[in-house]
């Protein structure tokens, strides 16, 4: 399996940035060794206890890496071998300046579809949602397009914060953030449409808002047949507000998610389902003046998670999906003096 988790590195924060954007959108190949059979990034304990409750004969095992229908003293020297974390390399063949918030999701065809923020000029005077498309599981990609829109011609901020969905009759539904000028107090969830990914349609009214704050970084999700709303909790340094649909359109505000044990884990970032488990690809909250990191937290419900992955650094925001080779993890990578 292969772990692919790509930087993207900014000057400041995210949403609503009013200083220069000097970003690369870099990749990290994680490549996860058949030792690592829990796939925690690593061949330890875990593995070796599993390895030993299938010890003998045993047909389409995790632990018979020689594929001979057995699991024993080969297999254990090959576990031992690899020992330890799992080798990363990085993917500067990918690249890409000037970018923020990603998301990414597969679209009709399977192909990988990436969105995110991009300012080409490296500053705030030109800015737009701006997305590219792979069609070999993320090795290359196409050229970046600007998305475009149908029915904005009325007074609103920049869209901004992609959050992309897959419908099922083959069409997209896009969530940003945005605020209405001269008629809205704080920036909240719209939503708009389209057939092709590239061309979409503002849908009326709002999605999701607050009444006493502005709502920002939604990421929205189908899984168990429903819709899940997540978002930072305004001012809080961790946990999420959660809200859920049966159309993707009116949400109802659920209790808030947290994460039990944890008081660093902010739902900025993005859901996805790995191996038909929901998977939260979120930011580990500043401490101390320093950059926290992101985790990767699970949950069957959408409610209970608990974290299996931490990375520390100057990085936040990440997007991840499966691939076939792997996962495919965006993280947003932040070098500037302050958190």
């Amino acid at each position: 399996m292969l772990f692919v988790t790509i930087f993207i590195i900014s000057t400041l924060t995210f949403a609503g940035q009013t200083g220069p954007w000097d970003n690369d959108l870099e990749a990290s190949l994680f490549i996860d060794s058949p030792t690592d059979m829990d796939g925690n990034g690593a061949t330890d304990v875990s593995d070796l206890l599993e390895l030993i409750k299938q010890w003998g004969s045993c047909t389409n095992c995790t632990g018979d890496f020689d594929n001979n229908d057995f699991v024993n003293v080969s297999d254990l020297l090959q576990l031992i071998d690899a020992w330890g974390e799992n080798e990363i390399q990085t993917l500067p063949s990918i690249t890409v300046s000037n970018a923020g918030v990603p998301c990414i999701t597969r679209g009709p065809s399977g192909e990988l579809v990436q969105m995110f923020q991009w300012f080409p000029n490296g500053d705030v005077s030109v800015q737009f949602i701006a997305r590219r498309t792979s069609l070999d599981e993320g090795a290359t990609w196409g050229e970046i397009q600007s998305i475009q829109w149908t029915n904005d011609n009325f007074p609103h901020s920049t869209p901004a914060d992609p959050s992309l969905v897959l419908l099922d009759n083959g069409t997209w539904r896009l969530y940003f953030t945005s605020h209405l000028i001269d008629v809205d107090d704080y920036p909240a969830t719209f939503s708009a449409t389209s057939t092709d990914g590239l061309l979409f349609e503002w849908e009326a009214e709002k999605r999701m808002d607050l009444v006493t704050s502005g709502l920002l970084d939604p990421s929205i999700i189908f899984f168990n047949g429903e819709y899940h709303f997540f978002a930072p909790r305004p001012g809080i340094s961790h946990g999420s507000i959660y809200a859920t649909s049966t159309d993707g359109i009116t949400f109802t505000q659920q209790s808030d998610v947290v994460v039990n044990g944890h008081t660093d884990t902010k739902f900025l970032g993005n859901p996805s389902i790995i191996d038909d488990q929901l998977h939260f690809f979120g930011t580990l909250e500043p401490t101390e003046g320093n950059w926290g990191g992101v985790f990767i937290a699970t949950s069957d419900n959408a409610v209970d998670w608990t974290v299996t992955w931490t990375n520390y650094g100057e990085i936040a925001d990440p997007a991840g999906i499966q691939i076939s080779d792997g996962i495919l993890m965006f993280v947003t990578a932040l070098y500037s003096s302050e958190p």
